[in-house]
Parts: structure tokens; sequence; C-alpha cells
């Protein structure tokens, strides 16, 4: 017993060391420009008082897993919050925070409907757009400039929210 329980330490403390190693390589300052890409899977939250989100949304918040790597070097995974509001003309404008355990980053992002094939559900939609990466805190403090990306985003209800992003940071 006492053996299994100073190897199941051992292994605990080797797997900590090799994430923290892995996290450090991974979020050290880039010297240079790296691509980062990102998924979150995002579901959105019902107003305040209701049970159910209005659909579809006018606007709102979501909140998600996200995982997020570059190349050579993963961010891993993280957590993604956002508010959104869609005005008349049918675009989705919001603003974003990101949350890793070596830091954070926030922006804005606008997002276009893009052509899709409803089929038998009226729900799903596509979207295409831009966003900016505006700051950073943590191992993201040291950004010096004001990036831009590319995201996708799909969905088959409005409520639960798929996107993928990229954006080359330095």
């Amino acid at each position: 017993m006492r053996r299994r329980i100073c190897l199941a330490g051992t292994a605990v403390g080797l797997t900590a060391l090799t994430v923290g190693i892995g996290v450090a390589t991974a979020t050290a300052a880039p010297t240079s420009k790296v691509v980062l890409k990102c998924t979150s899977k995002l579901t959105a939250v019902p107003a305040g008082g209701t049970a159910v989100v209005q659909q579809p949304p006018i606007g709102g918040m979501e909140y998600g897993h996200l995982q997020c790597n570059r190349k050579g070097h993963g961010l891993g995974g993280g957590v993604e919050a956002r508010t959104f509001t869609v005005p008349l003309n049918g675009n989705t404008n919001g603003s974003y925070t990101q949350f890793f355990g070596s830091g954070t980053l926030w922006g804005t992002f606008k997002l276009v409907p893009a052509e899709t094939s409803f089929g038998e559900n009226f729900s799903a939609e596509s979207w295409v757009g831009k966003f900016t990466v505006a700051g950073g805190s943590g191992a993201f403090a040291k950004m010096n400039s004001v990036a831009s990306g590319v995201m996708t985003c799909s969905s088959a209800d409005t409520v639960h929210i798929w996107c993928s992003e990229k954006v080359t940071l330095g």
C-alpha cells in the first residue's frame, strides 16, 4: 500500500512538472509573429428571470469551453465568456474574454450570417466574420499591438454555438 501511494505521488508530481513546463513554453512572450488557432463550444444563457433562450436571440451572453494552439505549442483549454447584440441588419456584434491558466485575452467581434441550407431546422445558422484581440493579462500582458483575426461559427439551434478562430499575434 505504501509503495502504491509513493508511485501515485511520483506520477502526480511528474505530471505537474510536465504540464508546468509545457505551459511555460507555450505562453512565453513571442519574439516573432505566431499564429494562434482556437475552437470554442459556447452555450447561450437565458435572460434574467427566464428559463429559455429567446429564438432567435437578439442579444445576451454565451459561455463555454475554449481550446487554443499555436504552431508547436499548445495553450490548452480555457473558458470563453462573451456578450453580443444582433441589430436589425442581422449581424452579431460583441465582446469576449478568454480565460487561460496563464493569462487572459479580450477583444471584440463582428459576425455576418452566412448562406445556410436550413433543411428541417429553421434555427440552424452559420456566421463568418472578424475579431480583434485588444489586450491581455498575465502571459499576454506584453502584447504590443492590436491583432485582427477571422472567425467562423455555426449552430444547429442558435443556443449551442461552435466557433473556430485564427489570428496572428506579435
